[in-house]
């Protein structure tokens, strides 16, 4: 007797109490599924390339300081373009993937509070996306310094804990928004990629107020207050910042966090009232 696939589909609600140990349990099944697969195998090549390019423009006739190949690879290529595409990729799929593989039934049939179970998986694709991102960009770092005595003196372990601690932080925004993206629309990588080009891309270069609501901005003038650049002007001439006018270190980590926070609050609010509608095998 064959089984088909009924037309109606399942509406599910989900309520119960906070269960850490149920928790941990959604924490560590997260974690296992974003290890795997081939999102990691292409953000691994793709966090190779700074590396890549690097050794290859060290072939060069008369190639650049170590300090102006850090700038282009580590403050540019890998925060304009890899770290804002592994949130996409990562924090977009954290509901959506359920649904896609009809396994979001089976998580909201538990009794768990949705609020909690959406906290619990965007927390381990963060950690997971920073952890990636931080193997990587230490990566870059040692092959750019190479050879210098900067490596172990300066780069080796603070300014790369700095460089991390800073790509995790800038990640933490990337994901919350891109989460709640994911939770809007199913095309969640065609906008998300437009908004990466559109707004990191393009409308952080603006040297206008409306810069100040993108997360590269506020990546930028971190990375001028907590590294101190030797060739501070550089940066800052790139960038088109002025060091009296951009505001403290302070003020730029809790502007993030504040806006990670309403974008997870509007993401928990999401997934609170909205139906699931689930289809499952006839008889089932």
């Amino acid at each position: 007797m064959t089984t088909e696939t009924v037309n109606e589909p399942l509406e599910v609600r989900s309520g119960g109490g906070f269960d850490p140990i149920a928790l941990s349990a959604l924490f560590f099944l997260t974690l296992r599924q974003n290890i795997r697969g081939r999102r990691l195998i292409i953000l691994s090549v793709l966090f190779l390339l700074p590396s890549l390019l690097d050794v290859i423009v060290r072939f060069a006739p008369f190639p650049p300081a170590s300090d102006r190949l850090e700038f282009i690879f580590m403050f540019n290529f890998i925060p304009h373009a890899l770290l804002p595409l592994t949130a996409l990729l990562y924090a977009a799929g954290v509901i959506q993937d359920e649904v896609e593989e009809q396994t979001l039934t089976y998580l909201l049939l538990r009794p768990l509070p949705r609020w909690a179970m959406y906290l619990t998986k965007i927390t381990a694709t963060w950690l997971v996306t920073s952890l990636l991102t931080a193997v990587f960009t230490t990566l870059t770092l040692v092959v750019v310094w190479w050879g210098t005595p900067e490596l172990f003196d300066v780069v080796l372990p603070m300014r790369a804990l700095k460089v991390c601690a800073l790509m995790a932080l800038a990640l933490v925004g990337y994901c919350s928004l891109f989460g709640a993206l994911g939770l809007l629309t199913r095309r969640s990588l065609l906008i998300g990629i437009a908004y990466i080009v559109a707004c990191e891309g393009l409308l952080a270069n603006i040297n206008m107020g409306v810069r100040q609501l993108t997360v590269m901005y506020y990546f930028r003038v971190l990375a001028v207050r907590w590294l101190s650049p030797a060739d501070n002007k550089l940066w800052l001439d790139r960038w088109g910042l002025k060091l009296d006018e951009i505001p403290t270190a302070t003020s730029c980590v809790e502007i993030l966090l504040i806006a990670s926070a309403v974008f997870c609050f509007f993401s928990i609010l999401m997934i609170t009232y909205r139906e699931f509608r689930m289809k499952t095998p006839e008889g089932s």
